[in-house]
């Protein structure tokens, strides 16, 4: 089954803890504390439906001859929302932006 990858590849600033909307923090009920989401960096996914994640959720993708979807290697994480679709995201080098994108199979 072909994997299809939408993106508007545009950069983006990170969100930092205090910029994250107030009512979203229920989301994040794993960050104890205001120190914590300080120091938590956030990624707005935008569309019809916005949502937020924070970066340290995302996972690896992993490199090399015959590791997951060849499609995901320009990426530098992902997470799952089914079993065969999710987001993909893309950090600047200087570790202050990101490119979102949707993938789904």
């Amino acid at each position: 089954m072909a994997v299809v990858i939408k993106t508007d590849n545009k950069w983006r600033n990170l969100l930092y803890g205090y910029e994250l909307p107030v009512k979203w923090r229920k989301e994040f009920d794993w960050i104890k504390n205001d120190e914590e989401y300080e120091n938590t960096n956030f990624v707005k996914v935008p569309g019809k439906h916005v949502w937020y994640y924070a970066v340290n959720e995302f996972m690896s993708i992993p490199r090399g001859v015959g590791a997951g979807f060849p499609e995901f290697h320009a990426w530098d994480g992902y997470m799952n929302d089914t079993y065969s679709s999710g987001v993909l995201i893309k950090l600047s080098s200087d570790g202050e932006q990101y490119k979102i994108g949707r993938f789904y199979s």
